[in-house]
C-alpha cells in the first residue's frame, strides 16, 4: 500500500542537536520517526509529498531514505498563487487553485496522512488543504491534529470554496475534546528505546527545569516557574527555549533574568533532563481545555526526570502519577523537598512507575487504532 506524508517538519533525527537561526528547535521528529518507521514495518511504502529544502543538509530517517518525493513546484505551476496589484489574495487563490486541482499530476496513493494540518503559516497551510482536497474524495485521508487553528482554518475553506473537509477525512488528533465527526484521540507515542538510565540525586546537576518555548502559556509559567524565583531563597529554576519576547516585556523587568538559559537542542535537552531532578508540564488554555498531553512529557519520563503536572490539564491523571500533580507553588516546593531526599531506589522505583504509565501509550496501539477506524 502506498501512503503519501506530508509534514511541516523535519524527518531527519539529525536536527535534533541543531538550534535554528530564529532561535527554535526542531523537537518533534522523534514521534515522526516513530510514525514513519511503524507503517513500513507494516508493509507500507512512503510517498513524501513535499521537498523541505532541510532534507538537502540532514540524512532522512532509515525508512524513508529511499522513498519517491513528490515536488510542489510541480502543484505550484499549475496551481499558482493568485495577486491582485502585485498582492497575493489568499481567498481568490483557494478558489482558482482548487479548480485545476484535476490539472496537476498527483502521485497514485492508498492513503493519504497529514501531519499537523493547522500550522497557521499560510502558504504552508494551502499546500496541505489542497492536497487533501485532491485526494479525500478518492481514498483515505488521515488528519494528525496537534493545533488548535486546524479548525478555523478547515471551515473558512469550507466556507471560501463550499466543501465539507471535515466529512471526508478522518482526523486523528492529541485532543481529547472531538471537533469533528470521524475523529479518534491518541496521544504522542510513547518510544522505550529513548529511555536514559535513572541518576540517583546526588549525581544530577539541575534541580528544576523547563524546557519549551514562549508561547501562550505565560500564566502559567509565572505560577510553577518564574513566580517562584523571588519568593524561595535560592530557588533552582533554569528555563530553557526563546524567551526574548518576555525578556524584552515589562512585565518581565521585576523578575531575575539570570534563570533563562536560551535555546538548547532536543538532544542536549535530553542530556540535560536526565541529571535534572523534575520539571512541570505546563501547556496553554486550549490545549488545557482539550486534554492536550505534550510530548514534553514523554521526554522527560524517557530522559529519567520526575514529572510533575499542572492539575488544570483535562485528564492529566490518566498519563501522570496521582501524587504528582500539582496546582501552585507550594505544592512544587512540597514536592521538590521529596524528591531531593529521596533514596535511589524511591527514585527509580517512582520514575519506572510513571514509565509504566507512559508505556501504554505505544506506538503499535496507537497506529493499529487509527488504521481500524478509516476501514
Amino acid at each position: 500500500m502506498m501512503v503519501g506524508y506530508y509534514t511541516y517538519g523535519s524527518i531527519s533525527n539529525e536536527t535534533n542537536k541543531s538550534i535554528q537561526k530564529n532561535g527554535l528547535v526542531e523537537g518533534s521528529s522523534w514521534y515522526r520517526e516513530l510514525y514513519l518507521d511503524f507503517l513500513v514495518k507494516n508493509g507500507y511504502e512512503i510517498y513524501l509529498m513535499n521537498e523541505k529544502r532541510d532534507w538537502k543538509k540532514y540524512k532522512k530517517f532509515k525508512s524513508v531514505k529511499k522513498s519517491r518525493i513528490f515536488n510542489p513546484k510541480e502543484f505550484y505551476t499549475i496551481c499558482d498563487w493568485t495577486k491582485v496589484d502585485g498582492s497575493i489574495k489568499l481567498e481568490l487563490s483557494w478558489q482558482d487553485m482548487y479548480k485545476k486541482l484535476d490539472q496537476v499530476t498527483w502521485p497514485k496513493l492508498d492513503l493519504l496522512i497529514i501531519d499537523n494540518a493547522g500550522y497557521p503559516f499560510f502558504p504552508i497551510f494551502t499546500y496541505k488543504l489542497m492536497l487533501i482536497l485532491a485526494y479525500k474524495d478518492k481514498i483515505p485521508v488521515i488528519v494528525l491534529d496537534d493545533d488548535d487553528s486546524t479548525l478555523p482554518l478547515l471551515q473558512r475553506a469550507n466556507k471560501i470554496l463550499g466543501t465539507k473537509i471535515e466529512d471526508d477525512i478522518f482526523i486523528a488528533t492529541h485532543y481529547k475534546q472531538q471537533l469533528f465527526t470521524k475523529q479518534l484521540f491518541f496521544p504522542f507515542p510513547y518510544n522505550e528505546k529513548l529511555e536514559q538510565k535513572v541518576l540517583p540525586v546526588n549525581k544530577l546537576e539541575h534541580d528544576y527545569v523547563y524546557i519549551g518555548h514562549d508561547y501562550d502559556r505565560r500564566d502559567k509559567m509565572l505560577k510553577f516557574y518564574i513566580d517562584l524565583v523571588p519568593n524561595i531563597l535560592q530557588w533552582p529554576v533554569e528555563i530553557y527555549g526563546d524567551w526574548s519576547k518576555w525578556l524584552e516585556s515589562k512585565k518581565a523587568e521585576k523578575y531575575s533574568k539570570d534563570i533563562f538559559k536560551g535555546s538548547i537542542a532536543q538532544s542536549e535537552g535530553f542530556k540535560l533532563l536526565n541529571k535534572t531532578l523534575m520539571t512541570t508540564i505546563v501547556v496553554p488554555p486550549y490545549c488545557e481545555e482539550r486534554g492536550h498531553i505534550t510530548p514534553r512529557l514523554n521526554e522527560a519520563v524517557m530522559a529519567g526526570a520526575q514529572v510533575l503536572a499542572d492539575f488544570e490539564i483535562k485528564t492529566i491523571e490518566d498519563y501522570i502519577l496521582k501524587e504528582n500533580i500539582v496546582g501552585n507553588g507550594a505544592d512544587i516546593y512540597i514536592k521538590y523537598d521529596q524528591f531531593k531526599h529521596q533514596t535511589f531506589r524511591q527514585r527509580r522505583d517512582m520514575i519506572e512507575a510513571q514509565r509504566e504509565i507512559s508505556r501504554k501509550f505505544d506506538i503499535d496501539s496507537i497506529w493499529k487504532k487509527i488504521l481500524e477506524n478509516i476501514k
